[in-house]
């Protein structure tokens, strides 16, 4: 499947935090990779201008990544009425099975996918995804915020967030 979205495929960014005033605009680019199976949500066909998109990637065997579930769920609810926040969680788990039961589980409300592939994914490596847990930020404008984004239970990640939303 190919979506219109910002990749980091020819891009020189690096892991850095940075501001949406220093990032580097995107074009908008076609992101080869993205996984067709949605288990929740609307797939993302294209980057929506005017949109903040914030990226998250974990596993079901990743403890970290699940201790992060409780703080994307309370991110989730703080901006569940702002309809120009999209939250994607882009599991990296083999076992499509342990990842249906996992969410029947947690029962998330936002957009929720599964990339069999995993670290040999397209979309990893187009991101750099080596690790998780691992969250990345778009700023409206398609530009990146960080390719390494503070965890949702990082004490201050709604000023970070609200910061560039404005």
């Amino acid at each position: 499947m190919t979506a219109g979205m910002p990749s980091m495929a020819g891009s020189s960014e690096k892991k850095e935090d940075k501001t949406a005033a220093a990032a580097e605009a995107l074009p908008e680019m076609l992101l080869d990779g993205i996984p067709e199976v949605w288990l929740q949500g609307d797939p993302v066909k294209k980057w929506e201008k005017d949109k903040v998109y914030i990226f998250e990637f974990w596993a079901t065997w990743c403890g970290p990544c699940c201790a992060e579930i409780p703080h994307m769920e309370k991110l989730a609810a703080h901006y569940a009425k702002n309809k120009k926040i999209v939250l994607l969680s882009i599991s990296l788990d083999k076992n499509k099975a342990k990842w249906e039961k996992k969410l029947a589980e947690d029962k998330p409300q936002w957009r929720q996918f599964i990339c069999l592939d995993a670290f040999d994914s397209e979309v990893c490596k187009n991101y750099g995804i080596n690790a998780i847990p691992r969250f990345l930020f778009f700023d409206k404008d398609g530009k990146v915020i960080s390719l390494d984004a503070p965890r949702p239970s990082s004490a201050k990640i709604t000023e970070y967030i609200d910061r560039h939303i404005r």
